[in-house]
């Protein structure tokens, strides 16, 4: 899963100098210009050296999650990965892991690395075996219509995302790990 972090936004427009900081992300090759991408839709495009995920997007097997986010987001960097790592809300702390009290009550999965997931191994775990909806899903940050504190509105909300992991692949009712419902999101089937 590839996100464009919503401190990153924040920086962009509070920054004394944006255009060193828009400057930095091309020098590193992390953006590109529009002639230079590989084209999936009239507005979304994958870096080029993403092009060999095209024949995976050409087959509907790959899916792309845009605009994910949460209500009341913290801006500061290291909060607002707690909140991702933990899927609390912007007000509440919590000490453990979403995966960790997933898995309390069941057996951790064979697919399961606590350390994400490594792309080019045998076993991909919920990104393997043919189960994702290939498409666009969400929508694209609008920067042009930022809400009170700055921050682009979020059209899909993490926890939905992270609730299609748990309950789509690994079958696990959500509630617990994620302090609530979330509905999944349809781009993995069962």
């Amino acid at each position: 899963m590839l996100e464009l972090r919503g401190w990153w936004v924040e920086e962009m427009r509070v920054t004394p100098s944006p255009l060193t900081e828009r400057m930095t992300l091309f020098w590193h090759n992390h953006f590109v210009s529009s002639a230079q991408k590989v084209q999936l839709s009239d507005r979304s495009g994958l870096h080029p050296a993403l092009a060999p995920l095209l024949p995976l997007w050409e087959k509907r097997r790959l899916a792309l999650l845009q605009g994910v986010g949460y209500p009341a987001p913290n801006l500061p960097h290291f909060r607002s990965i707690e909140i991702w790592d933990t899927a609390s809300r912007s007000n509440v702390v919590l000490q453990g892991g979403w995966l960790t009290r997933a898995f309390t009550d069941d057996p951790v999965p064979a697919s399961f690395a606590a350390d994400g997931v490594i792309i080019g191994s045998s076993d991909l775990g919920p990104l393997a075996g043919g189960r994702v909806r290939g498409g666009l899903y969400g929508a694209a940050p609008d920067l042009a219509a930022l809400g009170g504190d700055g921050s682009p509105a979020y059209a899909l909300e993490f926890r939905n995302v992270y609730a299609t992991a748990l309950e789509t692949f690994w079958g696990i009712d959500s509630r617990d790990a994620l302090g609530g419902r979330f509905a999944p999101v349809p781009f993995m089937t069962v």
